[in-house]
């Protein structure tokens, strides 16, 4: 952190004994505190014994504060005494003190104010007296060394367990120490808030478990948990604040429990329910292109922070709001996709508690391709931070893909749940989810001299476009089977592609229901019982390709065939048992499309958006110009507010209690529904 002092802004009234004090109270009772040095700085070195008076003047002061900025920076401090007259240690107090490792907070202080210790590295324990009533932000955020934060029983307000830092009735966790050494934490079932920064820096953390009672989640909860790879998000979460995995860079996924009724998960990246907010794209995900969903109309701050293998981004024409540092830190960029006809508004000004600031620092913007809609350039050229890009093109490269359904099936209850049917055929003992895979048992085969049996994972959607990828990820510790992923389906023929292991082949064909097939394309697999793979079925129009590999492998195998006579747009995974007592295990399915991310055909649907969202006490609405009326209900269908609205007019929820609510706007004869978070 870099600390901007200035002498006319921190100027000492005297100094004694080489520390510089500011008076508090010129009348008597006579007080001061202690405070930054003034332009050149502080210099504290070694330990300092702050007294609990000063005489200037001829008049006898008592040091009551330790003031903001008080010792910041002082590299060479390395132990502090603090007098029993000291009542607050105000805002930045030992701020950046890296080489600070002793000092004591005496049973006389009553708050502590924000970051005091912040970057102090050398810290490895703090108590915190009974006195103590108020406790700032960002407190211990980088105190690398500390392990325990003890506080005294007889304090009112707040509580340790374990070295853990809470409120008093152990609801909110408010600092899990970054020293301590464990690798995994599970959060105490009494917390129902994970405060701001609560495991800033913990970089021996690699697994976090969440309870079933947290409902609220604060910016950078988890800021720089290098050691974590994934997160799975109960749920009970309701709310989650600006971007809880703050510069996590072995993130690789977020998952959210499917009941969760706020927020959910695509392949990984996180977002508010519905896909109407992208909330936290992780740094370690896989792959090198992102196309933003078409429902998308909100990005949150800090989405793609320091995603360096990310070279291509598609921003589709729906999102309308984009927060400060979408791509912060992204130095491999090579190439923007921004699909609106007009810049997205980026002066921060626009927009009250919220700001659009460096949303491309770190992209070379000199050599990064920044796409736009044809007549658009102009425009762009024009707009605040936009037009920082030295090579703006009118028109796109080739789509790319879009996630549209995915599902790791990380639940705990057994079932497919219900984007899913299934079909059965002979004895199949089990088909359910067994630690967080789909595992499909046969104890036999097809009854009256059938040769085998079936099953069938049918989902439930559809699929309706022509360029569709489906893939998942399967381990089969045997052989004897035929395992496909099937798409498109005209009534009576389907294309199918997988693995046949009795013959170690890969195919693509066009099966009947009966299972008789027509291959299109074949190549030997060379399988391996002991591993596992991942499968992907790509249909382009009438081009289909299938890919197969070993999972952290590179020697893909591919075929391509070439046929236009099927339709429709099932989607679905089956496999036929000619052997008995086979097992298989099913994990990441995914379905994507290639269409156009214009997300024209959403245009009405998304044109109107609100924000803040989360919102405390008022939320504006932006209507194109136009005039509505707004209606809230509540989660149970009442209405509890109604109102007339004109564009980008403010909307008071100061009365609303916690919680969320849906927000339907009627203009033009035409409704459409926007979920609110009140935090």
């Amino acid at each position: 952190m870099a600390l901007c002092i200035t002498a006319s802004t921190w100027a000492y009234d005297f100094t004694v004994n080489g520390i510089y004090y500011n008076i508090t109270s010129a009348t008597s009772p006579y007080k001061v505190a202690v405070t930054v040095a003034g332009s050149g700085g502080n210099s504290y070195s070694g330990s300092v014994i702050i007294p609990s008076s000063v005489t200037y003047n001829s008049i006898n002061y008592a040091v009551t504060s330790v003031g903001t900025y008080a010792f910041a920076s002082s590299t060479g401090l390395t132990s502090v005494s603090i007098p029993l007259t000291v009542t607050s240690i105000e805002d930045w107090a030992f701020v950046s003190c890296s080489g600070l490792s002793n000092v004591t907070i005496p049973a006389s202080v009553t708050a502590i104010g924000d970051g005091i210790f912040w970057g102090c590295r050398n810290i490895t324990d703090i108590s915190i007296p009974a006195s103590v009533k108020k406790i700032g932000n960002y407190v211990f955020v980088g105190c690398l060394a500390l392990t325990q934060i003890n506080t005294d029983a007889a304090n009112t307000n707040f509580a340790s367990a374990d070295g853990v830092l809470y409120n008093k009735d152990k609801t909110t966790l408010l600092v899990y120490p970054s020293g301590r050494s464990d690798v995994s934490y599970t959060i105490a079932s009494s917390v129902d808030t994970i405060a701001a920064y609560a495991f800033g820096y913990c970089k021996n953390l690699t697994s976090i478990t969440i309870p079933t009672s947290v409902v609220y989640i604060f910016h950078a909860a988890f800021m720089q948990c290098n050691g974590l790879t994934t997160m799975f998000i109960p749920a009970s979460v309701t709310f989650l604040n600006n971007n809880p995995f703050y510069d996590c860079a072995g993130m690789t996924a977020v998952t959210v429990d499917p009941a969760n009724q706020f927020n959910e998960s695509v392949d990984g990246v996180l977002f508010s329910k519905g896909l109407g907010a992208i909330i936290y794209y992780p740094p370690a995900h896989s792959g090198t292109n992102y196309v933003i969903p078409s429902t998308v109309d909100y990005v949150r701050s800090s989405v793609f922070l320091n995603c360096t293998g990310l070279t291509s981004v598609t921003i589709p024409s729906t999102v309308t709001i984009i927060r400060s540092g979408m791509f912060s830190g992204c130095t491999g960029m090579t190439s923007i996709n921004a699909y609106s006809p007009t810049p997205i508004d980026l002066i921060s000004a626009n927009h009250p508690d919220e700001n659009s600031d460096y949303v491309f620092q770190g992209v070379d913007t000199t050599t990064c391709v920044l796409h736009v809609p044809v007549g658009s350039k102009s425009l762009y050229a024009s707009a605040f931070q936009w037009k920082g890009f030295t090579n703006i093109v009118e028109g796109f490269n080739a789509q790319t893909w879009q996630t549209v359904f995915y599902d790791n099936f990380n639940r705990a209850d057994g079932t497919l749940g219900s984007n899913y049917t299934y079909t059965l055929g002979g004895p199949i003992t089990q088909l359910g989810i067994l630690n967080n895979e789909v595992n499909v048992v046969s104890s036999g085969l097809g009854s009256n001299g059938s040769p085998h049996a079936y099953w069938g994972i049918n989902y439930t959607n559809g699929v309706n476009a022509n360029n569709i990828r489906i893939s998942c990820k399967f381990r089969a510790p045997n052989i004897g089977y035929a395992l496909a992923i099937n798409a498109r389906d005209n009534g009576i023929n389907t294309y199918s592609a997988g693995i046949m292991s009795n013959t170690d082949e890969i195919q693509i064909s066009s099966r009947d229901y009966l299972g008789n097939s027509t291959k299109l394309a074949g190549e030997k697999a060379n399988l391996d019982i002991s591993k596992t793979y991942f499968m992907e079925f790509t249909l382009k129009n009438a081009d289909l390709a299938f890919r197969f590999v070993e999972v952290g492998m590179k020697d893909t195998i591919t075929i391509n065939a070439t046929d236009n006579s099927l339709t429709g747009n099932m989607v679905n995974l089956s496999a036929y048992y000619y052997s008995p007592n086979l097992s298989v295990y099913l994990d990441d399915f995914k379905i994507e499309t290639n269409n156009n991310p214009t997300g024209i055909n959403n245009i009405n649907k998304n044109s109107y958006s609100i924000y803040p969202n989360p919102a405390t006490d008022g939320f504006y609405i932006g209507l194109d110009g136009k005039d509505a009326s707004v209606s809230i209900y509540n989660l149970n269908g009442m209405l509890v507010m109604s109102r007339s609205a004109v564009d980008k007019s403010l909307i008071s929820i100061a009365t609303l209690s916690r919680g969320m609510y849906i927000v339907k706007i009627s203009t033009d004869g035409n409704t459409i529904e926007r979920k609110l978070v009140k935090k």
